[in-house]
């Protein structure tokens, strides 16, 4: 009688040095893509405008006055760090968040679900460990997304509302299909 070895999955290189031992992918996939960052509603952009315009005016008027360059320079450099601020409050956020997104990965093992992040040459890599107490929620989009969540030990009351840690597969094709997998993987930690 010969010793068979057990064949195994081969694990991808890059997975080898982060997976625990008998940790296996059981999914992996990303962002769609083809999601265009979500429009800004109308109240958003006039208010956006209405704060655009009320700089520039207050520099207008401001910039007359100003006896030296340094109060020129204060005045313009301030008019400029304020549109930023409110061109990101208004709209710029929505592009940031576009762009994480196009550039996300996630990965579901049978202990893990791994949501990883590269771009500009960054890379993050966080991991939520999925237990009998899970919570997993999924919602019904066209993608949809997967949540993973757990209610603290320690409830701390925040403006009357528990503080909830979560982790998310957002904007996937497949999310049904993850979803049950990762119920699959709470049920199997019972």
């Amino acid at each position: 009688m010969t010793n068979i070895p057990a064949t195994r999955p081969r694990v991808p290189d890059e997975w080898r040095d982060i997976l625990a031992h008998g940790e296996r992918i059981l999914w992996q996939g990303a962002s769609d893509n083809d999601i265009p960052f979500k429009k800004a509603t109308g109240p958003e952009i006039v208010a956006g405008i209405v704060m655009m315009l009320g700089i520039a005016v207050v520099i207008l008027l401001a910039l007359p006055e100003a006896n030296s360059i340094f109060a020129n320079a204060f005045l313009l450099l301030f008019g400029l760090v304020m549109t930023g601020v409110t061109a990101y409050v208004s709209y710029g956020h929505r592009i940031l968040a576009s762009y994480r997104l196009r550039h996300s990965f996630y990965t579901l093992t049978n202990q893990r679900a791994y949501s990883g992040w590269l771009a500009l040459g960054r890379r993050q890599l966080k991991f939520w460990d999925i237990c009998s107490h899970t919570i997993v929620e999924l919602d019904q989009g066209n993608p949809g997304s997967v949540r993973f969540s757990q209610m603290p030990y320690d409830l701390r009351y925040i403006r009357n509302r528990s503080r909830t840690k979560k982790f998310e597969f957002l904007n996937i094709r497949d999310a049904r299909a993850v979803y049950e997998l990762a119920l699959q993987v709470r049920q199997d930690k019972a």
